[in-house]
This record gives structure tokens, sequence and C-alpha cells, in this order.
């Protein structure tokens, strides 16, 4: 594999990563019981490494997990 070719694979699969989110630290802004709005505390790194705020989200489903008696809250 040449060099170009390497590195052209190399960029758009750090290019689809940059878009995966599994979790994020965020601010709470307020709670309704069920749900949450929150601001995310990091910024987005665009293409050409300008950082961007991520607007608040709102309406994400609040989850509580717990077992055997114990809950993470």
């Amino acid at each position: 594999m040449t060099d170009s070719l390497y590195t052209a694979i190399e960029t758009q699969i750090k290019r689809a990563q940059s878009n995966v989110y599994t979790a994020l630290p965020a601010k709470v802004l307020s709670f309704n019981g069920h749900t949450v709005s929150c601001q995310v505390m990091i910024t987005r790194v665009i293409a050409n490494n300008q950082e961007v705020s991520i607007p608040p989200l709102v309406d994400v489903p609040a989850q509580f997990p717990h077992a055997g008696g114990f809950c993470i809250g």
C-alpha cells in the first residue's frame, strides 16, 4: 500500500470516528423527572481544526442504571 493511499484511508477513518459519540460530559440545565436539557462541556473540532460549540441538547431521556439494590444517579 502506498503512503498516499494509506494516508487517504487513515484520514477517512478518523473523519468517520470524529462523528461517533457514545458518551459526552454535559452540564444539566433542567430536569423534569423523565428528560433533561443539557449543555455538552466539550467543543467539536471540524475539518479545518476549528472548534465549534455543540448546541444544547433538549429532551434527552434520563437513565438511572440500577441493580442489586444500588443505583447510579
